[in-house]
């Protein structure tokens, strides 16, 4: 991992985006004088993680009015990195069917030019075909794309191999980074560990030399998760309004939320939430959702099983 990079990597990875941006924003100097591959990761993670909590913060209906605009406006962009951004949160969030067989191809065109739009390849294709995803996380060996190939892995229901491959990974590295501890704590989820799976997720919060606070929307998430699993949905839905105070639109917290608030028997503020919700919370029991993170498992013991 690039050490100049290293914090706000890591605090991006774990969906930590105030504090991510920030540490992109102290780090231009250094990345700056280091070399333009540095200094173009930088740079795509400021300008990502404004995006992403853009979409955490506003109201759907009002992104639809002005975030269009703003996203063509970066596909001129000289940053490929950035440029596959607008590529991907248009292709996921706002393109018609007509027009996403074009923008998959810009983006899969762009992969090959740096591991930031390898990535966001992989996770456009991840939900329509996991196996042309995984041939493209194949293209680069970074922290991000292994934990993208985990949880790939995971969705086609190769836990076997996703567990292979990411205790392999963890063995051959000096210490376990934030990636990797969330990766474990997927692989723990998929397989209804969840006490496992809640001691991964304090490993990750450990290896964050967390500055600035701010909440992140896969930690808490996965906490609910884990909440659900146990069958404590009261729990979870506590931990989840709360993500939901500061992320009103994140869009896996409003799918588990609809799901905890049916395990509770309260359908109609399940009902409720999921009609005011994205079109992605609508669906039963918290499916994946497109976002940059890539891949959720499904959040509770008995939507597992399906």
């Amino acid at each position: 991992m690039n050490n100049i990079l290293s914090e706000p990597l890591q605090l991006f990875a774990a969906e930590y985006y105030e504090a991510a941006g920030s540490a992109a924003a102290a780090a231009a100097a250094a990345a700056r004088a280091a070399d333009p591959a540095t200094e173009q990761q930088r740079e795509f993670i400021q300008v990502a993680s404004e995006h992403l909590l853009l979409l955490q913060k506003q109201e759907p209906r009002l992104l639809q009015q002005q975030h269009p605009q703003q996203l063509h406006r970066l596909l001129t962009h000289n940053n490929p990195a950035i440029k596959a951004l607008a590529l991907f949160l248009l292709l996921t969030r706002y393109c018609g069917p007509t027009q996403q067989q074009q923008l998959q191809s810009e983006l899969e065109e762009l992969s090959s030019t740096c591991a930031p739009a390898a990535f966001l390849a992989a996770a456009a294709a991840a939900e329509r075909d996991p196996a042309a995803a995984l041939r493209i996380c194949s293209n680069y060996s970074t922290d991000e794309l292994r934990a993208l190939r985990v949880q790939l892995l995971l969705r086609i229901h190769r836990d076997d191999s996703a567990k292979a491959e990411l205790d392999s990974e963890i063995a051959s590295t000096a210490y376990e980074t934030a990636e990797q501890s969330i990766s474990r704590a997927l692989c723990q989820l998929w397989n209804g560990d969840c006490a496992a799976a809640g001691a991964s997720l304090a490993d990750a919060e450990i290896s964050l030399v967390r500055k600035g606070g701010g909440i992140s929307a896969v930690m808490e998430n996965a906490r609910a998760v884990c909440a659900m699993q146990r069958g404590d949905f009261q729990t979870a839905i506590e931990l989840l309004t709360n993500l939901l105070a500061v992320a009103p639109w994140d869009e896996t917290a409003l799918s588990n939320a609809v799901c905890c608030w049916r395990h509770l028997q309260k359908d109609k503020t399940a009902e409720e939430l999921s009609d005011a919700a994205p079109a992605p919370a609508g669906r039963v029991c918290c499916r994946s959702s497109s976002r940059l993170s890539a891949v959720s498992p499904c959040c509770c013991s008995s939507c597992l099983l399906q």
